[in-house]
């Protein structure tokens, strides 16, 4: 747990430190290469950006931290699901 702890302290380090400077496309695609380089497949790294693009695009003056707020609960979201998933398999 404590490794987890130290991994997730890392990823939203570098997403919050994106989210220091002004928003744009080039923002965007460093935040997809960060979802992309944490292991989470291209397939989730494109889905995510998507989401706070679509909450900027709805928001231009949202906070780095209600972003990255966002993106946690979308990943939590995730989670949960393949963790369903897997459970119902195992009952099986």
């Amino acid at each position: 747990m404590v490794i987890l702890r130290g991994i997730m302290f890392k990823f939203g380090k570098k997403i919050f430190s994106l989210f220091q400077k002004k928003i744009d496309e080039e923002t965007l695609e460093d935040l997809e290469r960060v979802f992309y380089e944490a292991d989470l497949g291209s397939e989730l790294s494109s889905t995510y950006t998507e989401k706070v693009r679509t909450l900027f695009k709805k928001n231009s003056k949202i906070t780095s931290e209600e972003i990255l707020n966002e993106i946690k609960k979308e990943i939590v979201s995730s989670l949960l699901a393949v963790s369903s998933k897997k459970s119902l398999v195992f009952l099986t």
